[in-house]
C-alpha cells in the first residue's frame, strides 16, 4: 500500500506548519503526536476562544476535533486518492469550564474497516475515525477506562461512563476515605435516594418520620448523624445511615 504523505511528512510540525495560517493556527492548537494511527493536539483556552457567557465556545471545541478528523485521514489515505473532506460529524458535550486546556485526539479505528462505493466510475472510500474533544483542567480528573484505556471518561451519578467502548463502572473510594454505608451494607453516596426501615422520632419535637419513607437527594455528612436530608411534611432533618436502605 502506498499512502499519498510518505513517513517523512507524518510528523506534528509538519501538519502545523501547513495549519501556521489557517483555522487551527488561529485557535493556537498544537499537534502533540502523529501517526498513521492517529493524531493528538491542545491548545490553551484563551480569551477568544470563549463565548459571551465566558465559557469555551463550542466552536473551538469543534474545531480541533474536526482538524485532527483531517489530519488522520490525510495519513491513512492512498496516493489514488485525489482529495477527502468530513461527511458528518457528532459533537456531545458533557461539562465545561471557564479555563483550562483542550485536548483533542483522532485514532483511525481498523476494526471498523475502510468502505468503498463507485460514484461516476471513482472509487470513493469512507473512513471512520474516533475523536473527542475534553476540558482536561479545571474540571475533576477521572480515572481512564478499565477496558479500553479512554481517558474520556465522564461522571453521570455515581457511575463513570466511557462514551468509546461504552464502559460503565463505579468510581473506587480514595484509600483511607470513609465508606457510609446502609443497614444491609451498600455504600451510600451524595444524591442517593434511601427509604427509612423503622419509625423514628424527630429529637426535640413530636414529629414521627415513618417506616417506608422515601428520602431523595441525601448528603453525606460527618457528626451524630451521617446523612443531611429534607423530609416532607417535616423540612430538613438528619438521619443515621443504620436506619435506611438505598432504593
Amino acid at each position: 500500500m502506498t499512502f499519498m504523505l510518505p513517513d517523512s511528512e507524518i510528523t506534528p510540525e509538519a501538519f502545523d506548519r501547513r495549519s501556521e495560517a489557517a483555522l487551527p493556527g488561529h485557535i493556537n492548537m498544537i499537534s502533540t503526536r502523529a501517526s498513521r494511527g492517529g493524531f493528538e493536539g491542545d491548545f490553551d483556552i484563551q480569551h477568544h476562544h470563549r463565548g459571551p457567557n465566558g465559557f469555551p465556545h463550542a466552536g473551538g471545541l469543534v474545531t480541533p476535533a474536526d482538524s485532527l478528523s483531517g489530519y488522520a485521514a490525510a495519513a491513512i489515505i492512498q496516493d489514488c486518492a485525489t482529495g477527502f473532506t468530513t461527511i458528518e460529524m457528532k459533537s456531545n458535550f458533557f461539562a465545561a469550564a471557564p479555563k483550562g486546556r483542550v485536548l483533542a485526539y483522532r485514532r483511525h479505528n481498523p476494526g471498523l474497516g475502510l468502505r468503498s462505493h463507485q460514484r461516476q466510475g471513482q472509487a470513493h472510500g469512507l473512513v471512520p475515525l474516533l475523536a473527542t474533544c475534553v476540558l482536561g483542567e479545571g474540571m475533576k480528573d477521572f480515572p481512564a477506562c478499565p477496558e479500553c484505556s479512554s481517558v474520556l471518561t465522564y461522571e453521570d451519578g455515581n457511575m463513570l461512563i466511557c462514551p468509546e467502548c461504552g464502559h460503565e463502572w463505579a468510581e473506587a473510594a480514595p484509600a483511607g476515605a470513609r465508606v457510609i454505608r446502609d443497614s444491609v451494607g451498600n455504600p451510600l453516596t451524595d444524591g442517593d435516594t434511601v427509604t427509612v426501615i423503622k419509625d423514628l422520632r424527630v429529637k426535640g419535637s413530636a414529629l414521627v418520620v415513618k417506616r417506608g419513607t422515601k428520602v431523595k437527594n441525601i448528603r453525606l455528612v460527618d457528626g451524630d448523624h451521617d446523612i443531611d436530608c429534607k423530609i416532607d411534611e417535616i423540612g430538613a432533618t438528619g438521619l443515621k445511615s443504620e436506619f435506611v436502605k438505598k432504593v
